[in-house]
């Protein structure tokens, strides 16, 4: 998979090497005669990388980019999936009377 070049930019060189993807979305409308476009990946970083267990969030908006790093996101993305893993189980696997 090629890397997203305005994350290569943003973030600079070495990033892909020190990050892992954890999330991508896309947003678009039209309205009249203009139109709204909003791409946003996010990556956390690996532990020896400078960025260690951050999240760091890209967000190319009409044109624009932003970059935002959280020092806690990692925290927030475990408790994100253990949350989706137990109601999985909940809902779907667990075993019923």
């Amino acid at each position: 998979m090629k890397p997203w070049p305005v994350a290569v930019k943003a973030l600079g060189p070495g990033w892909e090497r020190e990050s892992v993807l954890i999330g991508v979305s896309y947003e678009s409308r039209s309205f009249g005669t203009g139109s709204f476009q909003r791409r946003t990946q996010s990556y956390v970083g690996l532990p020896s990388s400078p960025h260690a267990f951050r999240t760091i969030r890209v967000t190319q908006e009409n044109g624009a980019v932003r970059t935002e790093e959280d020092p806690y996101g990692v925290l927030a993305v475990l408790a994100t999936y253990a949350v989706l893993a137990v109601g999985t189980w909940w809902f779907w696997i667990r075993p019923r009377n």
